[in-house]
């Protein structure tokens, strides 16, 4: 990980950013809600506040390693005097979860009637740990004291004073929470109860307004981060592995930023305990010697290019090829950290930001960075970055590539023509929100790094269930973006398990639209649609065009099939008075058309001679008429059926003409998918004469 932050800590500072590095001791607070507690002079607990996850995870607190963490802190047992016995703790939770607000109120503060704040423990809090490691950094943060961060040192003053009787400063805090539980916001309630019955977090601070910065503002830790002393201080100089100078060499433990996704995050870690990590003797800093500034300029790069404002431009969380893991994607353009590439690699999930076209959105990256970096941007270095929680404790770069804003370019424009590689009839009909009627929609732009997601799903039982199972990965989808390696072999990879995985929702969206849309409910068309554009942009890499692979074979075969399908529904709607089979007769043989087209012609060709020879009968147009005009929507969609199984009977010859003699024998993955294409479209729409009205009432559903 150390040597592609040392990329990403170049490109920060050719951007101009300071990069102030922090004290490995500084520690982001875990995500949860807390009680902010502030001090008087004297130590004594003025005032309690609620803090939100999100705030909480902004703040900062000091640690030594996983300990002693202040001014955050962890109550890690109840504040009541609670019963030991299970059975009695499990009955109580179930009894809370039923009460409403209102009630849990009075039931909380008789809860603290029966089981006074009295434990023995109370006696011994804070730990004896904790309090040595305060009174350790007091002569450091003493040197706040004439600053604006002057707020620090105080605070560590007043809790150490506090801490000489604990159950004092405990039993305050419950009088506190009760009150507000009486008269303070609904969102007092569950926090109350969570520090009364379960123990939670605290984060102490002064009184409002008494000091230029409260403990909790940002702006303290650089001062505080100054103010500690560096372990590395008093060492002599060694040589840095990454950038061969002669410096002060880092040790203890690197820095363990909190990063979204991947929560804290050691930049290097070797424990002594793995016996082949230490084969050599070798542990943490000893075995990776780097220089203690870099080490927390690195540290500061990382928290920098992750910071909140940053989402989908310079970071994004992206799905892991396993199911229910995420991983984080850095990517960042040198000298423009603000340019959204993330966006265009992983998507985003600003609604309003997404409704833009792919290729509208990427010209919006190009044109910032342009605008900031000259015309020749091109040349202007890029870093692609994966990283991934192995398990709690170890975090690891699984993918990394050095590139330009050129290759990303040509990379994204490239990936936007695929998607467009499509035919223009390719529709689904996709439900919406409760109380919107469905709509015709087209394939959807689906960025890169949306593979693994989309490939991590199988859909079984005809297409109307799925299962998750291992898909594609980060570094797969990112070769296939970047064009790298063995780019044919990859795509038909990809197109294979695209295939395997999602044909089953594919064709059978298509084949139950054609019986009707009620038969459509169980497929997750818009699952379908999004398959369907991974496809075209699998094609195009390949070398298959829409203009060329839509007279081929394998797309007309297809087309033929789902003619197959119109007439048999048309039929059922005259002779079955709507009553459809559960496999149409193009659907009936789509199977074996994917392995063996002759044979499946050969069928189709033995069965389609009842529904041909009704499509022939000049009186079911008349009929047709009748039903069209009917006010029922059922009988109307009977007449429409009919007369779209007649059109495209007609049709139909001239596929079967095109198709003679020019069937393969053995076929392979592109095949599969252009027959699979050419089922789902079906045949183009006629044009509409003049003065006509052609609509087909399936487009208005």
């Amino acid at each position: 990980m150390l040597n592609e932050l040392l990329a990403i800590e170049a490109g920060l500072s050719a951007s101009g950013f300071i990069l102030e590095g922090r004290h490995p001791d500084l520690k982001t607070p875990q995500k949860t809600a807390a009680v902010w507690a502030r001090l008087r002079p004297d130590g004594g607990l003025a005032e309690i506040d609620t803090l939100l996850p999100e705030t909480t995870a902004n703040l900062w607190t000091l640690r030594d390693g996983q300990q002693n963490s202040f001014p955050f802190l962890q109550l890690k047992r109840p504040l009541l005097n609670l019963p030991d016995d299970r059975n009695w703790q499990n009955k109580q939770a179930d009894t809370w979860k039923k009460l409403g607000t209102v009630e849990r109120r009075p039931a909380l503060r008789a809860l603290a009637q029966d089981f006074p704040c009295n434990g023995n423990w109370l006696g011994d809090w804070p730990e004896a740990g904790l309090r040595e490691s305060l009174r350790r950094r007091q002569k450091s943060l003493a040197t706040l004291r004439t600053t604006e961060a002057s707020a620090v040192p105080a605070v560590v003053e007043r809790f150490l004073a506090a801490s000489l009787d604990g159950r004092t400063f405990l039993s305050r805090l419950v009088e506190l929470l009760l009150a507000e539980v009486d008269e303070g916001e609904s969102e007092w309630v569950d926090l109350a109860h969570r520090m009364l019955t379960k123990g939670g977090a605290l984060y102490v601070d002064v009184l409002r307004c008494e000091f230029a910065r409260d403990v909790a503002d940002g702006r303290q830790v650089s001062a505080v981060s100054r103010a500690l002393p560096r372990a590395g201080d008093s060492l002599s100089a060694g040589r840095c592995a990454l950038t061969g100078n002669e410096v002060a060499l880092f040790t203890g433990p690197f820095p363990q930023p909190t990063l979204r996704i991947l929560g804290q995050t050691f930049l290097f870690a070797k424990n002594t305990d793995i016996p082949a990590a230490g084969r050599y003797g070798r542990s943490s800093a000893d075995a990776f010697p780097v220089g203690s500034t870099l080490v927390e300029r690195l540290a500061a790069s990382l928290r920098e290019v992750t910071v909140d404002h940053r989402r989908g431009r310079s970071w994004s969380s992206i799905p892991s090829e396993r199911p229910k893991q995420n991983d984080l994607l850095l990517a960042f353009v040198h000298a423009v950290p603000d340019a959204p590439v993330a966006d265009i690699i992983a998507g985003d999930d600003d609604d309003a930001f997404q409704q833009a076209s792919y290729v509208r959105r990427t010209e919006r990256v190009i044109d910032a960075i342009k605008a900031k970096v000259g015309e020749d941007f091109r040349r202007t270095p890029a870093e692609v970055c994966v990283l991934r929680k192995v398990d709690p404790a170890n975090r690891k770069v699984i993918y990394h590539r050095a590139t330009s804003v050129g290759e990303l370019w040509d990379a994204a424009s490239a990936w936007a023509d695929g998607q467009h590689n499509l035919p223009d009839q390719l529709r689904l009909l996709v439900p919406l929100r409760r109380g919107e009627k469905a709509e015709w929609r087209s394939p959807p732009d689906v960025e890169p790094l949306k593979l693994p997601a989309l490939t991590r799903l199988k859909y079984i039982r005809g297409g109307t269930m799925r299962e998750d199972v291992v898909g594609l990965p980060a570094r797969e989808a990112f070769a296939l973006f970047l064009m790298e390696g063995e780019l044919c072999r990859r795509a038909r990879s990809t197109l294979r398990l695209i295939i395997d995985r999602h044909g089953l929702v594919l064709s059978g969206s298509a084949h139950a639209l054609r019986k009707g849309v009620d038969h459509a409910k169980g497929f997750d068309r818009s699952a379908a649609l999004r398959s369907l554009t991974v496809i075209g942009v699998l094609l195009s890499k390949l070398g298959q065009r829409k203009e060329a692979y839509m007279q081929a074979t394998a797309f007309q075969l297809g087309q033929l099939l789902a003619v197959a399908d119109a007439v048999h529904a048309g039929y059922c709607a005259d002779r079955r008075r709507g009553d459809v089979p559960p496999v149409l007769l193009g659907n009936s043989v789509l199977t074996i058309a994917q392995s063996n087209p002759v044979r499946a012609l050969a069928i189709l060709g033995q069965r389609w001679k009842p529904y041909g020879a009704w499509a022939k009968q000049s009186s079911i147009r008349e009929q047709a008429e009748i039903l069209r005009r009917s006010a029922d929507p059922t009988e109307e969609a009977r007449g429409w059926a009919i007369v779209r199984a007649q059109s495209q009977a007609l049709r139909a010859a001239d596929l079967t003409r095109q198709l003679h003699n020019h069937l393969p024998t053995t076929v392979d993955d592109v095949f599969r998918a252009e027959l699979l294409l050419g089922y789902i479209a079906g045949l183009p729409r006629r044009e509409a004469k003049p003065g006509t009205k052609d609509d087909d009432p399936e487009e208005a559903e």
